[in-house]
């Protein structure tokens, strides 16, 4: 259970991550660009003592800049965590609701359409400027949650009548 809850807490803190960057693009995002694909590259770490906030403000839609201190970004996260939330709850209703549709326990887990979800992720991962690893971490850890609450309501269901 541990384990599980940790995986969601991951997802989320990436998810956020990963919409933070879809709505704050960088003014300098040229210097960024090797962490947008994957793999990532072996980037030697930075030994630099910066001035904080180091950097140019992002751009939120394309009209104003994200924040101005790391409160504000906190916020901001704490907002796109609640909705993360949701679309999550939405998505595993869904799960739950293709359980109906399975007539055997080998049907739960279909290995082709989960690596088909996943590849859509990594591809369509650029045009909403998500790095690719982001984008295969958090849907490999989406399926694998949903693989394992599926079969929980698989073997749960019409438990009263037996």
């Amino acid at each position: 259970m541990i384990g599980r809850v940790w995986n969601l807490v991951w997802l989320a803190t990436a998810l956020v991550v990963s919409a933070s960057s879809a709505q704050c693009a960088s003014g300098n995002e040229g210097s960024t660009t090797p962490c947008y694909l994957e793999p990532l590259l072996g980037l030697p770490p930075s030994p630099d003592s910066r001035i904080i906030p180091w950097g140019s403000p992002g751009i939120v839609n394309g009209t104003s800049t994200c924040c101005t201190s790391l409160d504000e970004v906190r916020a901001g996260i704490d907002n796109v965590d609640q909705q993360l939330l949701k679309l999550l709850s939405q998505r595993a209703a869904l799960v739950k609701e293709a359980t109906r549709f399975k007539s055997t326990r080998d049907k739960v887990n279909d290995p082709t359409r989960n690596a088909q979800v996943i590849e859509r992720a990594i591809n369509n991962s650029v045009n909403v400027h998500l790095p690719q690893v982001i984008a295969d971490s958090v849907y490999t850890a989406i399926i694998n949650s949903s693989v394992q609450f599926e079969l929980c309501v698989f073997d749960s269901f019409g438990i009263e009548a037996r």
